[in-house]
């Protein structure tokens, strides 16, 4: 399954009486107007939410309030971070660079420290030099400020691009590489795809095409050369895997639509239930 993680190490998330905040926790947090002065740090987590849901919950958000939790937590292969400077509930004599230069060295992750403007000179002529400066040259550190209008969208932008960037698969005899779309995201909804055209006719297609790829436009082709259909009633209000007489007396006269058409209309998840019960109801 594709995924993205992203950590947040941010004293600014409304007090809980945990130390770790999940998926479902920060989601909650969203919605409440305890943030006071951290609107930025809210709107991170509302997009981040927001387009999680929208990808199935692809993109793990997990938050902490010190550097400390996070160190202390289950090790995940982290893609983003973003670091406050400044805690509160600090538990350690460690300054914010010592902190930040150990979540370097011990992730993979790209980190945005993410702070007020007052400290942007103050920090940026620490990570400018030094241990750090390996880090900048390799993109690996970033620091934004938490009142630049695009400050939010440019990581949530970096998330997407990786996302997007798709994930391998073998198949068949080699790999393939699964592009999101609108009709599968990723492996986990690979099944799908099969379920509806076949292995056999995915993989002849892909030959055909000399592709590897399986993005938006190689899912409507192979919609387009399927010779499989649905039945939809006159009162579009049932989508059929069928058309014969027992179904007609059921549902009506059922009117012949392509694998593409349907596709296009009801979404590959709605085809794929009504191949399963063999039929479905639309609304």
């Amino acid at each position: 399954m594709a995924t993205v993680n992203f950590g947040i190490i941010d004293d600014g998330f409304p007090v809980t009486q945990k130390t770790q905040l999940e998926f479902n926790d920060i989601q909650h947090l969203t919605g409440i107007d305890e943030w006071g002065f951290e609107t930025s740090l809210r709107d991170l987590n509302v997009e981040l939410i927001s387009k999680s849901i929208h990808l199935k919950k692809r993109i793990n958000v997990t938050g902490f309030y010190n550097p400390e939790f996070f160190f202390n937590s289950k090790k995940k292969s982290w893609d983003y971070i973003s670091f406050d400077w400044e805690y509160k509930m600090q538990q350690a004599d460690k300054e914010p660079e010592d902190y930040l230069l150990e979540i370097l060295k011990n992730t993979q992750a790209k980190i945005y420290v993410f702070t007020g403007w007052e400290k942007r000179i103050h920090i940026s002529s620490i990570i400018d030099s030094g241990e750090f400066k390996a880090f900048r040259d390799e993109n690996r550190l970033e620091m934004l400020e938490k009142n630049e209008d695009d400050s939010v969208a440019q990581m949530l932008q970096s998330v997407t691009e990786l996302f997007e960037r798709g994930e391998e698969l073998s198949f068949g005899e080699g790999t393939i590489l699964i592009k999101p779309s609108r009709f599968i995201l990723d492996s986990d909804d690979f099944w799908m795809l099969r379920s509806l055209l076949g292995s056999d006719n995915i993989k002849s297609i892909l030959s055909e095409e000399k592709s590897s790829v399986i993005d938006e436009g190689t899912i409507h082709l192979m919609f387009e050369k399927s010779k499989f259909q649905f039945f939809i009633d006159k009162e579009n209000s049932v989508l059929s895997a069928s058309k014969n007489q027992l179904v007609e007396s059921k549902f009506g006269v059922l009117d012949e639509l392509t694998m593409s058409e349907a596709l296009s209309i009801f979404g590959i998840e709605k085809l794929v239930e009504a191949r399963e019960k063999g039929f479905t109801t639309i609304k």
